[in-house]
């Protein structure tokens, strides 16, 4: 079986999925709200390119849409590879603005196998921008994924990729993706804020 760098999946989690994102994250009771403004690197560091300053939101106890997604990208990842060692290590919801975009980067720069999943709640249109561009090795165009709801995008962790600027049509909302770094025999454990263990 051939093992793909990049590709997508729709209809990702079960009918109704993206409405308990969604309604999870857009709470509008001051007593749930999660997100937070700021950078936010890679916990260990291991990242490349540009530091993007964005909305982010780590996982909560309140919130009940979090493990069935990293249950069900940890078996699309063992599935793909053939491996029973990969686990998420880290998990966070990525809210981005009309004006904001998310430079070229790379997740991963280790020797450490490692996958990213990002799943996206929401449709947006392409007048709206803020689509993720992921590069192979040469600098070619491997994906280009316009948000659709329950859809995800799967790829090696070392491949650059970018989320392209959001247009004043997206003025007044909120681009969300849930993004998943998983490792392969790795012996780190995802803590309750979505950072690694050191």
């Amino acid at each position: 079986m051939e093992i793909k760098d990049a590709y997508v999946i729709k209809n990702f989690m079960p009918y109704g999925y993206p409405h308990v994102v969604r309604s999870d994250l857009m709470s509008p009771d001051p007593g749930l709200s999660t997100w937070n403004w700021g950078a936010l690197p890679s916990a260990d560091g291991r990242g490349s390119g540009l530091v993007s300053v964005n909305w982010y939101a780590l996982p909560q106890e309140h919130q009940t849409f979090w493990n069935p997604i990293i249950h069900t990208a940890e078996k699309e990842i063992r599935n793909h590879i053939n491996d029973e060692t990969v686990r998420v290590v880290q998990a966070r919801a990525v809210g981005m603005t009309a004006g904001m975009y998310g430079g070229k980067h790379v997740d991963e720069m280790s020797t450490l196998p490692c996958w990213i999943v990002l799943y996206y709640p929401q449709t947006l249109r392409d007048i709206d921008g803020g689509r993720t561009m992921v590069y192979d090795q040469q600098g070619n165009v491997l994906l280009n994924q316009t948000p659709e709801e329950n859809t995800c995008i799967i790829f090696k962790g070392d491949l650059v990729h970018e989320i392209t600027p959001l247009t004043p049509h997206f003025y007044n909302q909120l681009r969300i993706s849930i993004n998943l770094k998983l490792s392969v025999n790795d012996e780190k454990e995802i803590r309750p804020d979505g950072r690694e263990y050191d």
